[in-house]
């Protein structure tokens, strides 16, 4: 996936979309509102908490910088 993301050109990182300060408060809120019910993350085939979407978005962010250029 990383590739395709790079062959066109669409952002990899979250300092490529802007991002330049890494606030854990405001990300625990994006994962918290994420999971919100009713909201889409109900239609996962397991149980997925705020403290799961919370760690994705770092651990995508951090595996994604080592292929940024």
């Amino acid at each position: 996936m990383i590739h395709l993301i790079k062959a066109v050109n669409l952002p990899l990182t979250l300092k490529d979309l802007g991002m330049e300060k890494f606030v854990e408060e405001e990300w625990r809120k994006v994962a918290a509102d994420a999971c919100a019910e009713g909201d889409t993350m109900g239609n996962m085939p397991f149980p997925v908490s705020p403290d799961d979407v919370y760690q994705a978005i770092v651990t995508a962010n951090a595996i994604a910088e080592k292929y940024h250029d």
